[in-house]
């Protein structure tokens, strides 16, 4: 572990932290006129410390030398109830240092139960924010950061979607490493703080982070990078693509993901499940106008799953005509006495019959020019206007 070791301690007052305000009657104190029981408050707060304490002055008017530092530790020999961080406290004092200086290093440690015998409260006030929106990739690690002043300091508690996060209690940093896509979500941060004097707890929220997790790419060059627990969910390589048919022909629609392990198959149409489908194409043969809608692909492993773009299906109805070219040589004696035909010898009849569907755009219209091509229907028109 290493600490910061000011060049000077009196030339360090601006490395106290702006949230500390030192008690104006005792500010300028040497450490020693301090009342018995907050003297003894102090030395029991460092104890576990007091050699990190030492290591803060060196290169300072108040460094000790390995003597005196061993001398803090020899009177335990001879008295049980002797302590190092008193013995420090008082080498201190003989070298003058003042309450505001012990404060400044009390701070360096966050050695806050001594801090709140010799400071006033200072109310919570947040100064940075984390991140509003963050993207990362399965694998990368998330860092989310705050800040607050205050004393007594603050205290943080991170959230995820209103849970809290697990082992991360009281830091102003959130660190997740190898995120998966489970990590998603919105993020948020509660500071609290409790009033020394008053016992009042203060508790303000950071802003929201919103943080999303893209699939890691997979693809032949980085799978030799997975071994066998890791993981990848799928990513889809190839979309299915829209199509617009006409009734009765067959539509293929087709995509590809990849992912570790290989992921698996289901198609989707109009928001349903289509049962009985768990490969990457699905075919619909004979297709009517019931099989027109929104088609999409989930692809999906043990690690998570995604869906592909959505894929429109048209269905448009069959429609065709049949051309019924027939020539007349000669006026029959049928429509010479009826009057009701209008066929000349050298004129051309064309009679159109029309389906009740419309022609494929890329059908040839048919066209019978004898009467042994047309239908039966037509043969028989025919055949009363020509005999």
């Amino acid at each position: 572990m290493s600490y910061l070791k000011p060049r000077s301690v009196e030339q360090s007052s601006n490395l106290m932290s702006p949230s500390l305000l030192v008690r104006p009657d005792l500010k300028d104190w040497n450490i020693i006129r301090l009342n018995a029981g907050c003297f003894q408050l102090i030395s029991k707060s460092v104890e576990s410390q007091w050699r990190e304490l030492a290591a803060l002055v060196d290169n300072t008017r108040y460094q000790l030398s390995k003597e005196e530092v061993e001398s803090c530790v020899k009177p335990l020999m001879f008295n049980l109830l002797a302590s190092p961080a008193d013995n420090l406290l008082r080498n201190f004092s003989n070298k003058n240092m003042t309450v505001k200086e012990l404060v400044m290093l009390l701070d360096h440690l966050h050695i806050e139960t001594a801090l709140t015998t010799l400071c006033l409260p200072v109310p919570l006030s947040i100064v940075d924010q984390p991140v509003s929106n963050i993207v990362l990739r399965e694998g990368d690690q998330l860092v989310l950061s705050c800040k607050a002043t205050g004393f007594p300091y603050p205290h943080y508690t991170w959230f995820k979607e209103q849970q809290q996060v697990p082992s991360f209690n009281d830091e102003p940093v959130l660190i997740v490493n190898n995120i998966s896509r489970t990590a998603a979500g919105r993020y948020v941060c509660r500071i609290h703080q409790t009033n020394h004097i008053t016992q009042q707890t203060t508790c303000l929220f950071t802003s929201h982070t919103d943080v999303t997790v893209e699939p890691r790419p997979f693809t032949a060059h980085n799978q030799s990078q997975f071994s066998n627990t890791d993981g990848c969910g799928p990513v889809f390589t190839q979309q299915p693509e829209s199509v617009s048919v006409h009734k009765g022909d067959a539509v293929l629609l087709s995509c590809l993901a990849v992912g570790l392990p290989p992921p698996q198959y289901h198609w989707v149409k109009n928001g349903l499940l289509i049962a009985g489908n768990n490969t990457q194409q699905l075919t619909l043969c004979n297709v009517d106008l019931d099989s027109a809608g929104e088609y999409y692909c989930i692809a999906k492993n043990i690690v998570g799953e995604t869906r592909s773009q959505t894929a429109v299906v048209t269905v448009t109805p069959e429609m065709y005509a049949k051309v019924i070219e027939v020539k007349v040589n000669r006026p029959t004696k049928r429509a010479r006495n009826a009057r009701q035909c209008l066929v000349d010898c050298s004129t051309n009849i064309f009679l159109m019959s029309l389906a009740s569907q419309c022609t494929p755009s890329n059908s040839t219209m048919p066209s019978w020019t004898n009467s042994r091509h047309v239908p039966m229907t037509e043969r028989s028109f025919l055949n009363s206007l020509l005999y």
